[in-house]
């Protein structure tokens, strides 16, 4: 049932994109649209001006002036980045561990 239900949405997404049937083109067009390698936080950056010039626009959202001469993109290298995984694994598991047990328990 859920398989139909993906193979339906795959379907309807290669007409919407203009590929009729041809699921495998949409799937290799989609595939091969990326953003070069070192591109990445440029493409972010027009992204997050896109985003904010819509919300001005609609007057949808307020945003401190602050907000928006602090906002950057930064990559994190590789190591930092699992370091940061890891330590947020833990913690929340910490966390949940902490929610589970009594106050007394947890001393």
């Amino acid at each position: 049932k859920e398989f139909a239900y993906c193979d339906a949405e795959l379907l309807k997404a290669s007409k919407e994109m203009g590929f009729g049937t041809n699921w495998k083109a949409a799937q290799e067009k989609v595939k091969n649209t990326f953003v070069e390698p070192g591109k990445q936080p440029q493409e972010m950056y027009e992204l997050y001006k896109q985003s904010i010039d819509f919300l001005k626009k609609n007057n949808l959202l307020t945003i401190p002036e602050l907000s928006e001469e602090s906002w950057r993109v930064m990559m994190m290298a590789l190591k930092i980045l699992l370091s940061a995984l890891w330590l947020t694994l833990y913690l929340n598991s910490e966390f949940h561990v902490a929610k589970c047990l009594d106050h007394d328990s947890a001393i």
